[in-house]
């Protein structure tokens, strides 16, 4: 799986869940968008690599969602109203604040970039080939495993090897 698609935008207000996705997914994000603290929680469940989260979410805020995400070792963005008091919250929580007077589409990319692995990064690591020990004879060897568009032969049919 892609890792640019492992992003959670959680936003009560229409318009900026539209403006943030809408910037995401133009550069390659694809991104799941949850309207409600309740289900961000369901979506942490899934392990993103990065959650953006409006403040004002009703009964609960984006401390909060903030808070469960930190539990999964998750960075959080959250955007809001300049306040000072949750500014210093959001600092001390480890989060990343945004305020609305602040926010830019190069702002939130640029934040998405910094907080999350670098795909190709990633992905490179990821195909990284196991290494196989093979043991021919009394020695011991590591090798890449290889497709083989040949049917593996039958026991009786495999060729010896000399003092086997």
């Amino acid at each position: 799986m892609d890792l640019r698609s492992q992003l959670v935008i959680v936003a009560k207000t229409p318009a900026l869940a539209n403006n943030l996705l809408t910037w995401l997914v133009a550069d390659g994000y694809r991104p799941t968008v949850a309207t409600t603290y309740a289900t961000a929680t369901v979506h942490l469940q899934t392990g993103p690599r990065l959650v953006i989260s409006q403040l004002r979410l009703g009964e609960y805020n984006g401390l909060h969602v903030a808070l469960r995400a930190r539990a999964k070792g998750i960075p959080t963005v959250v955007i809001g109203e300049p306040d000072v008091v949750l500014e210093r919250d959001a600092r001390e929580l480890g989060v990343t604040y945004v305020r609305l007077d602040e926010l830019r589409r190069e702002r939130i990319l640029e934040l998405a970039q910094e907080l999350t692995p670098s795909p190709g990064l990633a992905m490179a690591a990821r195909k990284q080939p196991r290494l196989m020990k093979r043991r021919i004879g009394d020695r011991s060897s590591a090798v890449a495993p290889t497709m083989s568009t040949q049917p593996e032969a039958a026991p009786h049919q495999r060729p010896r090897l000399a003092g086997a």
